[in-house]
């Protein structure tokens, strides 16, 4: 059995560096008009990320005060870009992309910076919101005076 050549003509010479560079150029257009995309995306997961850890720890402190009887506090130092619920837990530092303001309505709760949200054992707590920002993107935790609920709203922008 013998193999034999094909004839290769002068059309046959494969991509030319032109087709190639042509190409480079689409693929970087096409990847130029996603990157926003990808970057909007992750400011929101990371937003509702820090939103809900901090809402999920304002909810452990409202369970643990009924559960032991005991008054049970979550500091936020707007400062400092973190909080904490002193009780055993470890302070939760905010990303620098992230601010955070409390707004409550009790003036003696504020001291250097530091918001003090205490849940008692009957269900109380000053009602209190907490704004989380990330660029033009923010989120609120508002906390119910009566009734001790903790409700989370994404998807305001400023």
């Amino acid at each position: 059995m013998t193999l034999t050549r094909p004839n290769i003509t002068a059309t046959d010479h494969g991509f030319t560096l032109l087709d190639l560079l042509v190409v480079l150029v689409i693929f970087a257009a096409g990847a130029s008009l996603a990157v926003p995309g990808v970057t909007k995306g992750w400011e929101v997961a990371q937003l509702r990320a820090v939103t809900t850890q901090l809402a999920a720890t304002l909810k452990e402190a409202r369970r643990t005060a009924h559960r032991s009887a005991q008054s049970q506090t979550v500091l936020i130092d707007v400062d400092h870009q973190r909080y904490v619920l002193p009780q055993g837990h470890n302070t939760v530092v905010l990303p620098r992309s992230i601010a955070i303001a409390v707004e409550q309505r009790r003036d003696d709760v504020r001291t250097a910076g530091i918001h003090a949200i205490r849940f008692g054992p009957d269900g109380s707590v000053h009602p209190a919101r907490i704004d989380v920002r990330l660029g033009s993107r923010s989120a609120a935790v508002y906390i119910d005076g009566l009734t001790g609920r903790i409700d989370v709203e994404f998807g305001r922008r400023e």
